[in-house]
C-alpha cells in the first residue's frame, strides 16, 4: 500500500509542488525509514553484498555525508555470498549522503554518494569488486528504470568506444539491518588517474602551460551548492540559454585566474560555434573539440535516445594544452530515462534525433545547447559520424553485441531481481514517467530489447542520409509500383549519366530496401527492383546521386 500511494503522491508532487502533497511524501519517506515496508527474506546473493550500519542514525540526509561503517561481501569464488560474511572486499569506515535530484524527491528508493574513510576521517582509496582504487563511489538505486539496467548499459557501451566512461557493479544493499533492493556500484565523475585523467590544476597554477588545465565542467541543473556561469549565447530560436557548472576543481578551489580561464575559453569556442564561419578548417570547431568525442557522445546519446541527454548530466573537460587544448564531452551520465522509459517528449518512440530536442519540447525549460545542433549544420561532420556509425555497427554496436549483453545482466540479476520487487513492488505499476508496464521482470527485459532492435534499425535508415544535400530532380522522373509482379518501375531523365541510389522506407522509418545502380548510361528506364518482400502498405523512398539527395517521394504496395 505504501508503494502505490508512494508512487501516486510524487507522481503529483512532481508537477503539483503542493505542501500538503509534499509534506505527505515526507511522512512516507519518514514511515518508510523506520522499516514500514514489505520485509524481504535475504540471506545469500550471487552478487556482492554491501551492508551499512549508520552508528544508530535512522536516516541518511541528503547533506552532509554522515559517518557509518561498512561491509562489502565478495567471495569472488563462484560461491553465493552470505549476509553472514565478513568484508571480503571491504570493511571499514565510509561517509554517506543521499545523491540525486529528481529522483531524490519523488522516489522511496533513493540513491547514495558515499567515500571510503580512514579510522581519522580521511580519505581511504581503496579497490573495489575490481574496480581500480578511489574513495568516491555512487549507488544508483534503479526505481522507474524496471530492467535495473538502463545505466549499466550506456556506460558499459560507453565503455567500449569512450576515453573514459564509469565503471559498474551490480550488488544488493543492506542499510541498517533493512534490505534495499538491487543497487548499481558506479565510480563518481572525478579526475584520477583511473578516472578523468587529466592534469591536476593547484592552486599557484596561475600562468602558463599549467594555468590551461585541467577542468571538469558541465550542463546541468543546479543542485546544492553548485555553481557556474550562464553561457553568452542563447538556445537557437529561444531568447534563453544554457549555463555551465563547475565541477573540477570546485569553485570554492579556484583561483581568480583560472574561472576567467576557463570561462573565456569555453567563451571563445562558442563564438567561433555562433559564426557562420564556424566550419573553417584553420579556425573553425576542428580546432577547438575533439571531434571523436562529440561523436561518441552522439552514438550513446541517440541509442538510448536519452531525452536528457546533451542539456542535462552532460560532462566536459580539458586538459593542459600542452597535453591537448581541445574540449572533449563525457564522461556519459545518468540514462535512467532512456532506451524507451520516458512517456513525454517522444522518449517511448523509437524515431526521432535526441539532438533535435528543442523542436520536439520548445517549451522545456532546459534545451540542447546550440553548439551540439550547429555541428550538424556541417556536411563533413555528418560524413565523418555516417563513417563511424557503418563501422561500429559491425562490431559493438551490432545487435548481436548488444543483446548479449542485455541477456548477461539480466541473468546476472534473475535471482537478485526477485528479492528487489518483493521489498519494491513496482512490477505492473506505474512509476512515473513509465510509457507502459509490463507484469514481470522478463516482459521490462524484452520490451528493452524490442526497443532496442527497433531503434537501431530506425538509426540506420538515418544515418544513410547524414552525408547528403537537398537539391530537385527534373519533373519527369517517377517510381511507381508494379503490384501484379511485385516490383517497381524508375524512369530516370537521360541526362542522369551516373550513379544512383535507392533507399526505400517503411513507415517507421526503418531502412527495408537499398539499391545502388551504376549502369544507366544508355537507359531512360530502370526496371524490375524487387519489392515482394515488403508487405502491404505505403513506403518511402529517397534517391541519392552524388551525395545529393534527388527526390522524396512515397507510393504503395498494394
Amino acid at each position: 500500500m505504501i508503494s502505490k500511494t508512494y508512487i501516486f503522491i510524487n507522481y503529483l508532487s512532481h508537477y503539483t509542488r503542493g505542501r500538503l502533497v509534499c509534506a505527505l511524501s515526507f511522512l512516507l519517506l519518514f514511515l518508510s525509514a523506520y522499516g514500514l515496508h514489505a520485509q524481504v527474506n535475504f540471506v545469500s546473493s550471487n552478487l556482492p553484498i554491501m551492508v551499512i550500519d549508520t552508528d544508530g542514525n535512522v536516516g541518511i540526509p541528503d547533506d552532509p555525508k554522515i559517518g557509518a561503517n561498512m561491509r562489502l561481501i565478495n567471495r569472488n569464488n563462484g560461491e553465493k555470498n552470505l549476509l553472514t560474511d565478513p568484508g571480503h572486499d571491504y570493511e571499514g569506515r565510509i561517509g554517506i549522503e543521499i545523491r540525486g535530484s529528481t529522483s531524490a524527491s519523488i522516489f522511496p528508493k533513493v540513491g547514495y554518494g558515499f567515500e571510503t574513510r580512514n579510522a581519522d576521517g580521511s580519505n581511504n582509496n581503496v579497490e573495489m569488486l575490481g574496480l581500480p582504487e578511489e574513495n568516491d563511489w555512487v549507488l544508483h538505486g534503479p526505481y522507474s528504470d524496471k530492467t535495473l539496467m538502463r545505466n549499466a548499459m550506456a556506460y558499459i557501451l560507453a565503455a567500449e568506444i569512450m576515453e573514459y566512461a564509469p565503471r559498474v557493479r551490480h550488488i544488493e544493499l543492506m542499510i541498517n539491518d533493512q534490505y534495499q533492493g538491487v543497487y548499481l556500484l558506479t565510480e563518481k565523475i572525478k579526475r584520477d588517474k583511473n578516472r578523468v585523467d587529466i592534469s591536476k590544476l593547484n592552486l599557484e597554477d596561475t600562468q602558463g602551460d599549467q594555468l590551461t588545465g585541467g577542468y571538469i565542467f558541465k550542463i546541468d541543473k543546479y543542485t546544492g551548492n553548485s555553481n557556474g556561469w550562464p553561457s553568452s549565447f542563447n538556445y537557437i530560436g529561444d531568447s534563453r540559454g544554457h549555463e555551465f557548472l563547475y565541477h573540477y576543481p570546485k569553485y570554492e578551489n579556484m583561483t581568480v585566474e583560472q574561472i576567467n580561464y576557463l570561462q573565456n575559453y569555453i567563451f571563445e569556442f562558442e563564438l567561433r560555434m555562433n559564426s557562420t564561419n564556424f566550419n573553417n578548417p584553420e579556425t573553425g570547431y576542428t580546432q577547438w573539440i575533439d571531434e571523436e568525442s562529440f561523436m561518441d557522445i552522439f552514438f550513446i546519446n541517440e541509442i538510448a535516445k536519452n531525452i536528457d541527454g546533451y542539456r542535462l548530466s552532460t560532462y566536459f573537460y580539458k586538459d593542459r594544452d600542452s597535453v591537448d587544448h581541445r574540449i572533449k564531452v563525457g564522461p556519459v551520465w545518468d540514462f535512467n530515462l532512456g532506451f524507451g522509459n520516458a512517456n513525454y517528449c517522444d522518449g517511448n518512440s523509437w524515431d526521432g534525433w535526441v539532438y533535435q530536442f528543442n523542436d520536439i519540447c520548445p517549451d522545456d525549460n532546459w534545451k540542447v545547447p546550440f553548439f551540439f545542433e550547429k555541428l550538424y549544420d556541417d556536411l563533413g561532420y555528418r560524413s565523418k559520424i555516417k563513417q563511424r556509425w557503418t563501422a561500429l555497427r559491425q562490431g559493438v554496436f551490432s545487435n548481436e553485441n548488444i543483446v548479449a549483453k542485455i541477456d548477461s545482466i539480466s541473468n546476472l540479476l534473475s535471482e537478485s531481481q526477485q528479492r528487489n520487487f518483493a521489498r519494491w513492488p513496482v512490477l505492473n505499476e506505474f512509476v512515473w514517467p513509465n510509457p507502459d508496464v509490463h507484469n514481470s521482470y522478463s516482459g521490462e527485459v524484452a520490451h528493452l530489447k524490442s526497443w532496442l532492435e527497433n531503434r537501431l534499425l530506425w538509426m540506420d535508415g538515418q544515418v544513410v542520409l547524414l552525408d547528403t544535400d537537398k537539391s530537385t530532380l527534373p519533373p519527369n522522373f517517377s517510381l511507381y509500383p508494379n503490384p501484379s509482379s511485385g516490383m517497381i518501375n524508375m524512369s530516370i531523365p537521360a541526362t542522369l549519366r551516373q550513379s544512383l541510389q535507392l533507399l526505400i522506407y517503411d513507415s517507421l522509418g526503418r531502412l527495408v530496401g537499398d539499391t545502388v545502380f551504376t549502369d544507366i548510361e544508355s537507359r531512360l528506364a530502370i526496371e524490375n527492383i524487387d519489392i515482394s518482400h515488403l508487405a502491404k502498405g505505403t513506403y518511402f523512398f529517397t534517391l541519392i546521386q552524388n551525395k545529393t539527395i534527388l527526390k522524396n517521394g512515397n507510393f504503395v504496395k498494394f
